[in-house]
């Protein structure tokens, strides 16, 4: 009888011991869940309202007549809202060209001169944190020359010169991408960025002389239009950072 009453203290004993111990896995409280201390009128989205800058380099080819061009800018402006801004851009394009066009009909050469600088201003959207399109007017003061020398198969010679002087006006459209990099809390979002700058320039108080030689007739011609219209495309390949 004593030894029942011994085995039963002994089990009994276990068997508190096993529910009660202190590692068991109902004796461990569930933590608590984090406090976020976040204020009462912090947005959830990107509000804009902030100054953007920007810098960048730029390569390109100028057309019709043909010249290699590089240069650089500047910009500042306005961050609105968080795919939309407007900024001023400040910069400035040179180039020199020469090509040379050979057929059955003659051949020709071209020369090429420019050199400008810039206002543009600009609106932007971007898209994604990825995808920027931005477009705007453009006022370009500076020099743009050009000469053309051909001679066709059957012996005319003709010469056409194009100078370009003064206040430009024109369009600027601009695509490509931008890498901002980890968000920030902030919103503010800043990277480098590539993309396509195309020019579109208007002069339109060119100077234009053609003098032309036909050699079987045996005569010649020169013109002078001092109030012509030209138009230059400058399409460049545009490398930069950024800050919106």
């Amino acid at each position: 009888m004593t030894q029942f009453v011994l085995l039963a203290a002994v089990v009994s004993t276990t068997a508190l011991a096993q529910t009660t111990a202190p590692g068991s896995d109902e004796n461990i409280a569930p933590p608590p869940p984090p406090s976020v201390n976040l204020p009462d009128d912090a947005p959830l989205e990107d509000p804009g309202g902030r100054i953007r800058w920007g810098v960048s380099g730029k390569l390109g080819w100028n057309v019709p007549s043909p010249a290699f061009t590089m240069g650089g800018e500047g910009r500042v402006g306005w961050q609105l809202s968080k795919i939309f801004s407007a900024y001023l851009a400040i910069g400035g394009t040179g180039g020199f060209g020469f090509g040379v066009k050979a057929d059955f009909e003659g051949a020709a050469i071209q020369i090429t001169a420019l050199s400008y600088y810039y206002f543009a201003a600009l609106a932007e959207l971007y898209l994604g944190n990825l995808f920027f399109v931005a477009a705007g007017p453009v006022l370009a003061n500076g020099a743009f020359v050009g000469a053309t020398l051909g001679a066709s198969a059957d012996g005319v010679a003709e010469q056409r010169n194009i100078v370009a002087t003064g206040i430009t006006p024109g369009v600027d459209i601009r695509l490509g991408l931008g890498f901002p990099g980890a968000p920030r809390a902030s919103f503010r979002r800043m990277g480098f960025n590539i993309g396509l700058d195309a020019m579109i320039l208007f002069h339109p108080d060119s100077i234009i002389t053609t003098v032309r030689a036909d050699g079987p007739n045996g005569s010649a011609s020169a013109g002078v239009k001092s109030n012509g219209l030209t138009v230059s495309v400058v399409p460049m390949l545009m490398l930069g950072y950024d800050m919106r």
